[in-house]
């Protein structure tokens, strides 16, 4: 295949799914302004723990609860949207790799061992649909993470 082909191949199953990239991306600093807000509450709590009344720590100790919970609830999100955009990119990778297999002259066909194709596109499929869902999001989000610390 051509370098040309297989860019045109793999760029519009993830042009497909730009709203879903734009949601990943507001979920992703969602969780990432939650990360940062946890050691800004407890510090708060520290410093403020002999002054304060017990109303305004307890008070506290709730919104460090609440940030904790949503900053949970906002990664199994970004999981399961990370998740499902592999998995469309990845069907969409499989259709096309599939049909180009299929256009391969019977001796082709016959020289390989019977699964061979088959194996080769799931484990390649398999291995973007990996980066996709996980690996990506994992290096965005500390990326994220380091530039909100920094900042």
């Amino acid at each position: 295949m051509e370098y040309r082909n297989i860019l045109k191949i793999v760029k519009e199953p993830i042009k497909s799914c730009k709203w879903g990239f734009l949601f990943l991306t507001v979920v992703l600093l969602g969780g990432t302004f939650f990360s940062l807000l946890l050691p800004e509450i407890l510090s708060n709590y520290i410093d403020n723990l002999q002054i304060k009344s017990n109303g305004w720590l307890i008070g506290c100790a709730l919104l460090y609860c609440a940030t904790v919970l949503f900053g949970c609830v906002l990664h199994i999100l970004n999981t399961y949207i990370s998740e499902m955009i592999g998995w469309k990119i990845g069907d969409a990778l499989r259709v096309n790799l599939f049909e180009h297999i299929f256009k391969f002259d019977i001796y082709r066909h016959k020289e390989s061992q019977s699964g061979d194709f088959l194996e080769r596109v799931e484990g390649d499929i398999n291995l973007l649909l990996g980066f996709f869902s996980s690996m990506s999001v994992d290096i965005l989000s500390s990326l994220l993470l380091v530039v909100g610390v920094l900042a």
